[in-house]
C-alpha cells in the first residue's frame, strides 16, 4: 500500500514537472501574447524603420527553395531584405516572430506551425499586428493528403497571402523560369564566376547561345529520357509505358531510357544502348543530371497532376538547362506558351490523343540533328524578346518573382506606400483548393 502511494506520488510529480516545462517553455517560445506583439489592437507595429525588412520562413522547406541560388542572389543584388529561418525544431521563437515583417509558412506540421501554435491563436495575433502571413506551397492540390492538410490550415487561420507556382499568387514563385534555367546552365559550367558577380540579361542570353552550341558539338546520341519517382498519376504511367513499347530507333532498338523509382514499373527491360549514370541521377540534382540529359533529343516532362499552372522542374531544369526539347503533358499549350517559346517544346495535346502519331513525329528527329536544331532551337539565335513570355530578363525576376516581389512590397510598406492589400485573397482556401485540378484518369 505504501509502495503504491509512493508510486502515485512520483507519477504526480512527473506530471507536474512536464506541465511546468510545457507551459513555461512552449508558451514563451511558440505563442505570442497580445502584450508582446501589439501596442494596441489592430495597430501595425514595425521594428526600427531604418532596418531592412525581415522575411521569416517558419522552417526550411525540403531542399530549401526551388532555384534558391537564383532567387536569393538576383532578388537582392543590394541586399535589400533579410531572410531568416525558424531557429528551433518547432519553428521560430517569439523574438523572431516579433521582429519579422512577413512570415512564410508551409501547411505541413513538420515545416509549418504546429496544431499547438495554431490553437493558442499565435497566427491570429501576428496577423492583427500587421505582419504579412503567407501560405507557401509547391505541391499540387490533386492528392488528398495535401488538400486536407491545406484546407484545415487555411480555414483555421486567416492567411491572406500566398506564394505558390501560380501566377495569380500574391507572390508568384514558379518552379523555374526561362531566364533562371539559362542562369543555372551558367552556374553549372562556371560556378566560381557565377558567385562573383551578377550577370545581365544580355550576358546570360549570349552564354546560352554558346551553351547550346556546345551541346550540339558534343552531340545527341540518345532518343528520349524520363525521370519519374512518383508513380501516381494514371495517364503519365500509361503514356510512358506506350513510349517504352513503341518509341524506337529505325533499327527497332528501344529509344527511351527511364530513370527514377518508377523505372522498373514503366520499363522492366532497359534499352541496350542506355546511357547509365544512376549514381548522379535524382529529381533535385539538376546540375548532375544536366550533362546526361543533354545527350538526349527529348525529355518526357509529364506532370503527375493537371492543376492550374502546375509546371515543375521537369520542364525548366531538366529540359531548358540541359538543351533538350521537352515533350509536355499537363496544362494546355497556351499556359506553357506564357513561360516559353511555343516552338521550343512538343505538347501531347497537339496530337489529339493520338499517341502513335506523337511517337512517329518525334522519331523523325532522332538521328537528324540538323533538322532537330532548326525546328526546336531557332528561338535561341533570335535576339528579339517575345513579350508574351514571362520572366525573360533579370529585371523581370527582380520585379515580380516570389521573394523579390515580397521584399519590394515590404520596403514600400516601411516607406508608407500602399500595395499589399491588393495582393490579398478574399478566400485563400477556395482559391487554392476549389476546382483547380483535373484527373487524368
Amino acid at each position: 500500500m505504501v509502495l503504491r502511494k509512493i508510486h502515485l506520488y512520483y507519477i504526480f510529480s512527473v506530471c507536474l514537472l512536464f506541465h511546468y516545462i510545457f507551459y513555461h517553455h512552449f508558451n514563451e517560445e511558440f505563442t505570442v501574447t497580445s502584450q508582446s506583439i501589439l501596442t494596441s489592437e489592430n495597430k501595425i507595429k514595425y521594428h526600427d524603420p531604418y532596418t531592412k525588412p525581415k522575411i521569416l520562413v517558419w522552417k526550411k522547406p525540403w531542399n530549401n527553395f526551388p532555384n534558391s541560388p537564383i532567387a536569393f542572389k538576383y532578388c537582392y543584388p543590394n541586399d535589400d531584405c533579410e531572410i531568416e529561418f525558424g531557429n528551433s525544431i518547432f519553428g521560430p521563437s517569439s523574438n523572431q516572430m516579433n521582429t519579422a515583417d512577413a512570415i512564410v509558412m508551409l501547411p505541413l506540421w513538420r515545416k509549418g506551425p504546429s496544431t499547438f501554435t495554431q490553437t493558442f491563436g499565435t497566427l491570429e495575433k501576428l496577423r492583427k499586428s500587421g505582419k504579412l502571413l503567407i501560405f507557401f506551397m509547391m505541391e499540387s492540390t490533386y492528392y488528398n493528403f495535401n488538400r486536407k492538410v491545406q484546407h484545415t490550415f487555411l480555414t483555421r487561420n486567416k492567411i491572406d497571402f500566398s506564394m505558390t507556382f501560380r501566377s495569380d499568387s500574391s507572390f508568384p514563385y514558379p518552379y523555374g523560369t526561362l531566364i533562371s534555367s539559362k542562369m543555372l546552365a551558367f552556374k553549372n559550367k562556371f560556378p566560381e564566376d557565377f558567385e562573383k558577380r551578377v550577370l545581365t540579361t544580355d550576358e546570360i542570353n549570349k552564354f546560352y547561345k554558346t551553351h547550346i552550341d556546345d551541346v550540339f558539338r558534343i552531340g545527341k546520341s540518345q532518343g528520349a529520357i524520363s525521370l519519374v519517382s512518383n508513380c501516381k498519376g494514371f495517364r503519365r504511367g500509361e503514356v510512358i509505358t506506350f513510349f517504352d513499347k513503341y518509341f524506337n530507333w529505325k533499327n527497332g532498338t528501344k529509344a527511351l531510357d527511364v530513370f527514377g523509382k518508377c523505372q522498373k514499373k514503366y520499363q522492366p527491360e532497359v534499352s541496350k544502348i542506355r546511357l547509365d549514370n544512376t549514381k548522379n541521377i535524382s529529381q533535385s540534382g539538376h546540375q548532375q543530371n544536366s550533362a546526361l540529359i543533354s545527350r538526349y533529343y527529348f525529355v518526357l516532362a509529364f506532370e503527375n497532376s493537371n492543376c492550374t499552372e502546375y509546371i515543375t522542374e521537369k520542364f525548366f531544369a531538366h529540359a531548358y538547362m540541359s538543351g533538350t526539347v521537352p515533350v509536355v503533358m499537363g496544362q494546355p499549350r497556351t499556359v506553357y506558351e506564357k513561360i516559353a517559346p511555343g516552338e521550343s517544346f512538343v505538347h501531347i495535346d497537339d496530337f489529339g490523343g493520338d499517341w502513335a502519331g506523337l511517337v512517329k513525329y518525334l522519331q523523325k528527329f532522332i538521328g537528324n540533328e540538323k533538322e532537330y536544331r532548326k525546328t526546336f532551337f531557332s528561338w535561341v539565335d533570335d535576339d528579339t524578346v517575345d513579350v508574351s513570355v514571362k520572366f525573360q530578363s533579370v529585371e523581370d525576376l527582380a520585379d515580380g518573382y516570389g521573394f523579390c516581389k515580397l521584399c519590394k512590397t515590404l520596403k514600400n510598406r516601411k516607406n508608407g506606400l500602399s500595395g499589399a492589400d491588393v495582393l490579398k485573397h478574399d478566400n485563400n482556401d477556395d482559391w487554392w483548393n476549389n476546382k483547380t485540378c483535373e484527373s487524368y484518369s
